[in-house]
């Protein structure tokens, strides 16, 4: 819903929701490139964070395991299921304030490009 959409009525204070605020006064900033490729590189970072907790436990838990199934012989494919379950929820549990802080922090970020244009 732009300005120059016709079903809008024009008439409301915060018609234009063009960038750069309404009326057209103000900065009509585009983001360039780089500052796309670079809120893009923050992103995939800050996932690499808040995944990285839970896949290294499931890793550790999934070796773990599959060492004590070649050390008993005991090849029972669930074996592996509910332990690692557990142990993400557990690390889920454990890292969950982080994860907020670091995507708030984010959320942070991106609200100030918005604001600032």
């Amino acid at each position: 819903a732009r300005s120059d959409d016709p079903s809008l009525s024009g008439n409301h204070a915060y018609a234009d929701l063009t960038i750069g605020g309404w009326g057209g006064e103000g900065r009509n900033h585009k983001m360039s490139g780089p500052e796309i490729l670079d809120l893009a590189r923050q992103a995939i970072y800050v996932l690499l964070t808040l995944a990285a907790p839970m896949m290294i436990v499931a890793l550790a838990v999934g070796l773990a395991i599959a060492l004590l199934q070649a050390l008993t012989q005991v090849q029972e494919m669930t074996l592996v299921f509910v332990p690692k379950i557990l142990a993400i929820f557990v690390t889920l549990l454990v890292a969950l304030p982080f994860m907020g802080s670091s995507l708030g922090g984010f959320m942070n970020l991106i609200a100030q490009k918005i604001v600032s244009g």
